[in-house]
């Protein structure tokens, strides 16, 4: 925090003082935000490509997203912000089984 303006940690003590709920989605508008508003470079948009042409002609290979997304989170994740997203994506999966 020593390097923040008065305004930035005027919303960080904001932000502390909502709920769970509200923090994570903040984060989640956050998160979309910064996607949009970063360019994808033409060199990613090939890669992608690549990958879901492949993904298409050999839907059997390749390893399951939890399986991924678990070892993902543990390599890369701040604890803190590896149990808040693990139970966002667990609030998600369940709203998403609710529906018809």
């Amino acid at each position: 925090m020593h390097n923040m303006t008065k305004a930035t940690k005027e919303l960080l003590e904001k932000f502390k003082a909502l709920s769970r709920k509200e923090r994570l989605s903040l984060l989640r508008e956050i998160d979309e935000f910064e996607l949009e508003a970063a360019p994808i470079p033409d060199w990613q948009k090939k890669a992608l490509e690549e990958a879901l042409d492949d993904e298409r002609k050999n839907p059997d290979e390749g390893e399951d997203w939890d399986h991924v997304y678990k070892r993902l989170m543990s390599r890369y994740s701040r604890p803190g912000l590896q149990r808040a997203v693990s139970e966002a994506a667990r609030q998600d999966k369940r709203a998403s089984s609710s529906r018809p």
